[in-house]
């Protein structure tokens, strides 16, 4: 086993407007599961070809314990891959590489996931299209969007504070309406939501995207928090609404209280789980 680096890797297939992977800067420590997540034509896969050799890394470096392995055969670089359609042996039959590869395997059942998951002592990094295999599975997910790394961490650290509006929305369900500043707030339907002091320093622009998990929202009585009408309610406990301004959200509901289709509710958030990103870059407004 070993430790595995991308050092700003870059891959830029010929012909193409923009990098599979751009700058790829990531460490894999000895040892741990890490979690590549994102969609289709993230660059999961070529990232994952860039460490086993087979593609070309045309910037940057790959490294596995430590030695840059860039230069070498693929053959030479003692790390196995697992690719959809060849993953016909339990992954527990692999042995000795010091790192293992393993690529959007589909078609696997749940206790290959296991076993492959919690395979002892291997450096492995997992590459998958759903965010919840990710952070079900990986001791650390790194999120990658159009071959751009937008952030790495445990799933607690995406799930509390994502970096861009692209990781709040992809990693976990969460509203991020772009609403217009005013009155050093944030206008959502019929209420302003106010902003901290340096959230407002830090725009530019006289918008703001607001990040909220439906449970950030709750309904409550008339004469408080905005109006919306209610468009969905699922049986699972959530419920949609449409507040003014035709700002849609996603609520958490009282399935044994639910309001009805169509039904006029008030909307009330809490400031203190909001999250803050700028309108035209998606980055996080707080540190």
């Amino acid at each position: 086993m070993a430790d595995v680096a991308f050092d700003l890797a870059t891959r830029h297939h010929p012909g193409a407007a923009t990098p599979a992977v751009d700058a790829l800067d990531l460490a894999v420590a000895d040892g741990e599961f890490l979690v590549l997540v994102g969609p289709a034509g993230a660059g999961k896969s070529t990232a994952l070809r860039m460490l086993a050799g087979l593609e070309p890394v045309d910037r940057g470096a790959v490294r596995v314990a430590g030695r840059d392995i860039t230069a070498l055969p693929a053959r030479e670089r003692d790390v196995a891959v697992v690719v959809e359609g060849y993953a016909l042996h339990d992954p527990g039959a692999i042995r000795g590489p010091s790192a293992l590869l393993v690529d959007e395997l589909s078609t696997w059942d749940t206790a290959l996931r296991d076993c492959l998951r919690h395979r002892p002592s291997v450096t492995t990094i997992y590459a998958t299209r759903d965010p919840a295999e990710a952070t079900a599975m990986g001791d650390r997910v790194a999120v990658l969007r159009d071959g751009v790394l937008q952030q790495c961490g445990t799933p607690r650290a995406l799930h509390d504070r994502p970096a861009t509006a692209f990781v709040a929305g992809f990693v976990g369900a969460m509203n991020l309406p772009t609403l217009p500043v005013v009155d050093g707030g944030a206008r959502l339907g019929t209420t302003v939501i106010p902003l901290p002091r340096r959230v407002l320093a830090a725009i530019d622009t006289p918008l703001v995207t607001l990040g909220l998990r439906p449970d950030a929202l709750r309904l409550t009585r008339a004469g408080h928090g905005s109006i919306g009408v209610v468009t969905l309610v699922e049986e699972t406990g959530y419920g949609h609404c449409t507040l003014p301004g035709s700002t849609d959200v996603v609520i958490r509901l009282d399935p044994r209280a639910a309001p009805a289709v169509n039904e006029v509710v008030h909307v009330v958030v809490d400031p203190a789980d909001c999250h803050f990103f700028a309108a035209d870059t998606g980055v996080r407004l707080t540190a």
